[in-house]
């Protein structure tokens, strides 16, 4: 059974969460900025796709209402699954230190900060939202921030190398007709996942002798970094591979029950394929959780199945469920937690040991 949070874990991890200034870099110049790009490249979309607001709205509102809920709950089950994931990856570096499993928070803590995380990549730019819940965890897990900044890179090499597998998976079955689409999209894929693969070689191999050239402090916090990295992903490999495939299943899902709701023929192979490539266009940091790229690419890719004033449809709500509800909700919670108590005394936290 996994421990709860103690007390003061639970006040360390929600104390002074804006530290790293995040109140600022969100009103900074270059997140409004792309946030005006975003929504200006789903205006244009829709002037140039001569989109009818009424007949969208009125078809918005034929859908199932039971369906797009049940969208909803697919997709917030990633929250639970992603963070498990990353807490099983955590207790993998922590394991490294002869730690006992007890000091680390609990998976609701987990899942929490993956939702704050997803909720700063949706409002600002380049994925500020990543290194902002390494350090939520890291002040109330007693793991030092480069180790946790380690266990995410690890993490994105993980998703990514799932992510190219299930691309490739689902392309062959959508391949007839549209190669050249699908050979971009697996493509794109495979070679995300190939320099995900050298970065970790790298971080093995080359890692100490970069690390004896670097000057003191700046050599403790890559040596940190890099046993985050390696040590998250030595053990329970099966478990996180199995987790990683859970976690893109239910963005799969999210996106069946929307096309379900408004009751179009799509073909399943289609929408997975579909589901995955939007990921990898939201995983560009050039706007806010890929405001506007997002948008462009989904209908650009339903209306190879569909036509374009469904497309737009499956869009609108599918975004509103997967960046939208988001926004508002991570806003929400946000807020909240920026009013608990907070604490005058911390847990220590301990750094990670040079991995071997």
């Amino acid at each position: 059974m996994r421990p709860k949070d103690t007390p003061g874990q639970a006040q360390a991890f929600a104390h002074n969460e804006d530290s790293l200034g995040l109140k600022r870099r969100l009103r900074h110049p270059a997140t409004l900025l792309s946030l005006a790009v975003g929504i200006a490249v789903i205006a244009t979309m829709a002037y140039r796709a001569e989109v009818d607001v009424g007949t969208l709205a009125r078809t918005a509102r034929a859908a199932n209402p039971l369906l797009l809920l049940s969208a909803l709950l697919a997709y917030y089950a990633n929250f639970p699954l992603r963070g498990l994931r990353w807490r099983v990856m955590t207790e993998n570096a922590r394991l490294a230190e002869s730690t006992p499993d007890s000091s680390l928070p609990s998976l609701k803590t987990f899942s929490e900060a993956v939702f704050l995380g997803w909720f700063v990549n949706a409002i600002s730019f380049f994925r500020m939202g990543d290194p902002y819940r390494a350090y939520l965890v890291s002040r109330g897990g007693r793991i030092s921030y480069p180790a946790m900044l380690g266990t995410l890179v690890a993490e994105r090499a993980v998703d990514l190398v799932s992510f190219a597998a299930l691309a490739a998976i689902v392309g062959a079955f959508v391949w007839a007709g549209k190669p050249d689409l699908i050979r971009v999209v697996i493509g794109a894929a495979v070679a995300l996942a190939t320099l995900a693969l050298l970065g970790l070689a790298f971080l093995a191999f080359a890692g100490p002798r970069v690390g004896s050239r670097l000057p003191g402090p700046l050599a403790r916090w890559y040596l940190g970094f890099r046993a985050g990295t390696l040590t998250s992903v030595r053990a329970r490999l099966p478990l996180i591979a199995v987790l990683s495939v859970a976690g893109w299943v239910a963005e799969g899902a999210r996106l069946f029950l929307v096309v379900l709701a408004l009751g179009l023929d799509i073909p399943l192979p289609a929408i997975l394929f579909v589901a995955l490539a939007h990921n990898l266009i939201t995983a560009v940091p050039l706007t806010p959780g890929g405001l506007g790229l997002a948008e462009a690419g989904m209908v650009g890719l339903l209306s190879l199945w569909t036509p374009v004033p469904a497309a737009t449809a499956v869009t609108v709500l599918d975004r509103g469920i997967s960046y939208l509800s988001v926004v508002v909700l991570g806003a929400a919670l946000f807020a909240w937690r920026q009013r608990r108590p907070a604490v005058s005394q911390h847990p220590p936290m301990r750094p990670a040991p040079p991995a071997s």
